[in-house]
């Protein structure tokens, strides 16, 4: 993700600082889950309203993309051994250009770069029922959702 200040603001807007850190629980390593079957998965985004989401095997994530007019995004969630890891973004489609994007770890770590904050790098969550990952997954649509919408209201119209 490129340190723009229009991509900065849209994770504020959304608080993704502070709801990415609460993704992460006290699940010990040791502890994780480490196997989830991949139709269980499926069913529980089912469970919570998602229909549009495709396993990808080569890659071993599930995907969800969407556009808007001149939008795409993507929305990726690799679940491996009880590990959690998100990877979204956004291209723009005419020309095609990715505007922002990337593990949700790694734009953690930006944005506490751009602002300077003196806080913990946050880890990596793990989960070890499938209640946990079915909680991480609602609160990650929501954050996926939010970015949608904010970067929809603050970029559309200037492209």
């Amino acid at each position: 993700m490129t340190t723009d200040s229009r991509i900065i603001n849209v994770f504020q807007k959304i608080n993704f600082l502070n709801r990415y850190s609460e993704l992460f629980n006290e699940t010990e390593f040791k502890d994780r889950l480490k196997k989830v079957d991949k139709t269980e998965v499926l069913n529980l985004f089912k469970k919570l309203g998602i229909d549009n989401v495709k396993y990808k095997s080569g890659e071993n994530f599930y995907q969800i993309k969407e556009q808007s007019d001149m939008l795409e995004f993507y929305f990726h969630i690799s679940i491996k051994g009880g590990i959690y890891e998100l990877i979204f973004g956004v291209f723009q489609l005419s020309p095609k250009q990715h505007l922002a994007g990337g593990s949700a770890g790694s734009i953690y770590d930006e944005i506490v770069r751009f602002e300077k904050l003196d806080v913990e790098r946050v880890k990596t969550p793990i989960f070890s029922t499938k209640e946990q990952l079915k909680e991480m997954l609602d609160k990650s649509l929501s954050i996926y959702e939010d970015f949608k919408t904010e970067f929809i209201s603050e970029f559309e119209t200037t492209l």
